[in-house]
């Protein structure tokens, strides 16, 4: 997805509003997911990327969940992930 976006010069911001259709709410935000919503792992490895450089806090919240939840085969892949984030893990 990223090259795409490159390709046609458009940051990967833009499709931030797109993505997060494909996500449960967060908790605790006072949302609730809507019923039968479908969770990507690609639209919260999206989101994660979108937010690692202007909300780590929010970044680490996607990967965490990804590794714990949505993507437990990749437990690792996550780890590493949030550790570039300059996060401590807590997988």
């Amino acid at each position: 997805m990223g090259r795409v976006l490159k390709h046609v010069k458009r940051p990967i911001s833009s499709i931030e509003s797109f993505a997060s259709e494909f996500v449960p709410a967060r908790e605790g935000a006072g949302e609730k997911p809507a019923e039968g919503a479908y969770t990507s792992v690609h639209a919260m490895d999206i989101l994660a990327e979108i937010n690692a450089q202007k909300n780590p806090q929010l970044a680490k919240e996607y990967m965490l969940a990804l590794a714990g939840k949505y993507d437990t085969m990749r437990k690792g892949y996550w780890a590493y992930r949030i550790e570039k984030l300059g996060q401590p893990i807590a997988v």
